[in-house]
């Protein structure tokens, strides 16, 4: 691959990103169930077991006088049932939980590859070159003026630069993604921002070099 790409292999190389990153997301498990798997075990296995256990637990069935001998009470005993229900069935409901918190990460990170979001990131990146603010601690003035006052400006970066910021935002604990993947993803939006906005690519690879175009990119507001 040369170091400058001509559009159809920017097509090309968007594509391959592009696969790699959807190909990411499928390694990191996020449709995996949880509270499916345990729900399964506990109640299809152990609470049927415990159940019967419950069931013959008469003065003179085995479980119980085995249970009679460790604890040397029949209160203990009724206890120790008791408390160990309620234990199965607490289990499902923290797994439930976990499975909540999974599915929220993974309707965020899917969300990842959709436009309007790779593009927040690339926007504060060059706005960061911009101002020392974050782009959502600007006023709408602000931006405006930020906006009218660089036009002419090229915005200059380096790949490892963006490459850096990306892997810096996804190691948050929002996405808590590490790896491969920001690579892949850094490549995927720069390519994305080549072929349909004003960004320049003066030089491709992991020592690539851009230009980003200020002049009415309103975009970038």
């Amino acid at each position: 691959m040369s170091e400058f790409l001509s559009k159809t292999e920017m097509y090309i190389e968007r594509a391959r990103f592009q696969e790699l990153v959807h190909r990411n997301f499928g390694e990191m498990n996020l449709d995996k169930n949880i509270f499916k798997g345990v729900a399964n075990f506990i109640y299809s296995t152990l609470i049927i077991g415990f159940f019967f256990s419950w069931a013959s637990a008469s003065d003179t069935s085995n479980i119980f006088l085995f249970l009679n001998n460790v604890f040397e009470s029949k209160q203990i005993v009724g206890q120790f049932f008791y408390i160990t229900f309620h234990i199965l069935f607490m289990i499902p409901m923290i797994a439930l939980l976990l499975d909540i918190r999974n599915s929220r990460r993974a309707v965020i990170i899917n969300s990842l590859a959709h436009t309007n979001i790779y593009r927040i990131f690339y926007r504060e990146f060059i706005i960061g070159k911009l101002t020392n603010k974050k782009y959502s601690e600007l006023r709408i003035d602000e931006k405006k003026e930020l906006f009218l006052s660089n036009q002419g400006r090229k915005v200059e970066f380096e790949y490892y630069e963006f490459e850096n910021y990306i892997t810096e935002r996804l190691s948050k604990p929002i996405f808590n993604i590490s790896g491969f993947f920001p690579s892949s993803y850094a490549n995927f939006i720069l390519l994305n921002e080549c072929i349909d906005g004003t960004l320049i690519m003066e030089r491709y690879g992991h020592f690539g070099k851009y230009g980003e175009l200020i002049d009415e990119n309103y975009h970038l507001m």
